[in-house]
């Protein structure tokens, strides 16, 4: 790897790491952060055109803020008329392997318990494309001890909450513009939002080769070990969807290779760390809306 290109990924990932724990850093201390890190003139280019760059090839895709709004995940087995299953209000993915569809629909009895754009690590302190026998010492430290995922939170909105929450999904997007749709005073929106930023996760998506350069993949599973799973997902070097339904947990995977990664994973169920492996392969679909739900 070139000083650049090294330079380029740690700049990248400190953005990353900045935008998700404030979405509303201001654009100077993004700056600031670009400046601090080393060797980063190297990259030929002002601090806005490196901070533009990193949102241009989709390295960086967000922030997005999410809460527990009552979405239903439902997965159809092979050989489901998918025809029947779409409506007005909700997403599908097409998939081939055990799964022929995926839909996410808003539902006030929503089934989806846990969701998370799982913060990676930088650098990768596991590879997805790989075996795990040289990554044991890692692969131990996750699964040392069985552990659940915790519920995501409901909250208790009114109608405001509510109205403000869908116009700042966004969190990056002028209160004066949210405040011009809704129709209700700027003050309000900002208020509004402080509190209610405060019961969501931030969706922050880092993709050191770029979003599409990778390819995604649908894995379900079940395990005693899911807090172990949500550990594996974080030593990666990019973003991963980890979705709880009942008691099924939804991976959804950005890979390279693909028969390297349900190795993988195969090498997890043959420890006995993980059961009931099944695997879809997403065809047509929008690859960019599936970003965020």
């Amino acid at each position: 790897m070139s000083i650049d290109d090294e330079t380029r990924k740690h700049i990248d990932f400190a953005l990353y790491r900045a935008l998700k724990e404030n979405p509303q850093i201001t654009v100077k201390e993004l700056f600031h952060i670009i400046a601090s890190l080393r060797n980063w003139k190297k990259l030929h280019g002002s601090a806005q055109r490196i901070l533009d760059k990193s949102f241009e090839d989709k390295i960086l895709i967000g922030p997005y803020l999410y809460c527990n709004s009552g979405i239903k995940i439902t997965l159809f087995e092979e050989n489901t008329d998918v025809e029947e299953l779409e409506e007005k209000d909700s997403f599908g993915i097409l998939l081939a392997g055990w799964y022929s569809y995926l839909k996410i629909s808003q539902d006030n009895g929503g089934t989806l318990s846990y969701a998370e754009l799982v913060e990676p690590s930088f650098p990768a302190k596991v590879i997805l494309e790989s075996s795990l026998k040289d990554e044991r010492e890692f692969i131990d430290h996750c699964f040392d001890t069985p552990g659940k995922l915790e519920p995501d939170n409901p909250v208790a909105w009114d109608d405001t909450d509510w109205n403000v929450y869908r116009a700042m999904r966004n969190p990056r997007r002028d209160f004066s513009e949210a405040a011009a749709e809704l129709q209700i005073p700027c003050k309000t929106v900002e208020e509004r939002f402080q509190k209610i930023v405060k019961d969501c996760k931030v969706f922050m998506g880092f993709f050191p080769l770029g979003y599409s350069n990778y390819e995604p993949l649908l894995i379900t599973l079940r395990t005693d070990y899911e807090t172990g799973i949500r550990k594996f997902l974080a030593g990666l070097d990019r973003s991963s969807w980890l979705f709880k339904v009942d008691d099924l947990l939804i991976l959804y995977l950005f890979h390279t290779q693909i028969n390297l990664t349900c190795l993988k994973f195969c090498e997890m169920s043959s420890m006995r760390l993980i059961d009931d492996i099944n695997v879809g392969i997403p065809l047509k679909m929008d690859k960019e809306k599936f970003l965020f739900i």
